[in-house]
């Protein structure tokens, strides 16, 4: 398993993690669920446990893209593939993110 993997794992198994909250909610996993700074620390751990040189640099610039990742790993362990696929595209995907925003907005 990669490093990735591993610091979702480590997340949902961390017992003060909010990701138990959701249950069967996958919906409001993939709107509301954001713990940054759990992930980093995680991260960073795991890669000093491997001996694994953490850029700064290069994370700094793909923290967004690192951390949607995770949350996809955290998706696919609690609600399967599909809910993993959703977090990929609609935090991924830019103009889907715009559009998704933009009916949610107009629905309003």
């Amino acid at each position: 398993m990669g490093v990735l993997g591993e610091t979702a794992l480590m997340i949902i198994d961390d017992p003060s993690s909010s990701v138990r909250g959701f249950g069967e909610d996958v919906d409001g996993f993939i709107d509301t669920y954001a713990e940054n700074e759990r992930a980093e620390r995680y991260l960073r751990e795991i890669c000093r446990e491997k001996e694994i040189v953490f850029n700064e640099k290069l994370f700094a610039d793909e923290k967004e893209s690192i951390l949607s990742s995770i949350k996809s790993r955290i998706a696919r362990q609690l609600f399967g593939i599909n809910a993993q696929i959703r977090v990929l595209a609609e935090e991924s995907d830019k103009m889907l993110h715009f559009a998704h925003d933009y009916i949610r907005r107009d629905a309003a």
